[in-house]
């Protein structure tokens, strides 16, 4: 049975590169908001396929959010 991620992998996956300061605040919510999700996603649902698409569909989250806030002008 495949193991949980551990802190470090989560931080990887769930990080983000800096945007401007003026954008930089939305952002950090965000990735706040979406990398706790990610820790109760990792604590609370046993590993396996499901445990890991909904890992992945929070980066695509995470990914599409930010695209979105660097956009915004």
């Amino acid at each position: 049975m495949p193991e949980s991620l551990g802190v470090d992998e989560l931080n990887r996956r769930f990080s983000s590169a800096p945007l401007p300061e003026e954008k930089a605040d939305s952002a950090n919510q965000l990735v706040q908001a979406i990398f706790g999700l990610a820790i109760l996603v990792n604590r609370m649902c046993p590993a396996g396929r499901e445990a890991a698409l909904a890992l992945t569909n929070l980066e695509q989250v995470k990914y599409w959010a930010l695209a979105a806030v660097e956009g915004a002008r």
